[in-house]
């Protein structure tokens, strides 16, 4: 049998010298890429997440603007009307009020008038308040 010299030990151990450190190397540049892996998964699962609530949230603001005009258009029809109302009966009585006097009919819509208004400025656009009697 042969001995190995000297020279060719000293070459497979250098061999696996630099094998082992390598391979350490590697191992450690792939462990830490795996960990930034798993912590830019995390940081997309959260920006998805907050995303998504943005996204909820939007939709929600919709929903509200969407009621919001609905209950602003329903309050203009009304007041539209009340102002029509208004607007005739005091032409029925424009010569009356000349010599301030106003027939009973009047006197009774300026009064719900007034109710109307008193309550739609406590209320809002559809909240609900007592009368002002």
């Amino acid at each position: 049998m042969l001995m190995p010299s000297a020279k060719t030990v000293s070459l497979a151990l250098a061999a696996l010298i630099t094998g082992a450190a390598g391979g350490y190397w590697v191992g450690r540049d792939h462990g830490a890429l795996e960990v930034q892996a798993a912590a830019d998964s995390q940081t997309v699962a959260s920006f998805t997440s907050l995303l998504e609530q943005h996204a909820q949230q939007v939709r929600e603001a919709n929903a509200a603007s969407e009621r919001l005009n609905r209950l602003i258009a329903q309050r203009q029809t009304h007041d539209d009307s009340t102002t029509q109302t208004l607007k005739e009966v005091l032409h029925e009585t424009a010569a009356l009020r000349a010599d301030c006097r106003f027939d009973d009919r009047v006197m009774r819509e300026l009064t719900d008038a007034r109710n109307r208004a008193a309550k739609a400025a406590a209320s809002g656009l559809d909240g609900t308040v007592p009368t002002t009697d």
